[in-house]
């Protein structure tokens, strides 16, 4: 299965830009801002900071795939 196919309740222009945005933040391109609950090696990879561009896109895809175990600060 897909990240297309796991996005079913969207369409797919919704799961191409997620998935426009997720390339940009492994490519770089956003970034993480690192000032409150973005995840690193020091306190895991499930924190969430929703003012962060970078974890927007993150909290967008674990939205988007049920994932429930991230913590949004």
């Amino acid at each position: 299965m897909t990240l297309i196919d796991d996005l079913g309740a969207h369409n797919f222009d919704d799961a191409a830009d997620l998935i426009g945005q997720l390339a940009d933040v492994a490519a770089g391109r956003v970034r993480h801002i690192y000032r409150g609950a973005c995840p690193d090696d020091l306190e895991g990879d499930k924190l969430r900071d929703a003012d962060c561009p970078a974890c927007r896109a993150l909290i967008a895809a674990d939205q988007a795939m049920g994932v429930t175990d991230a913590k949004i600060l």
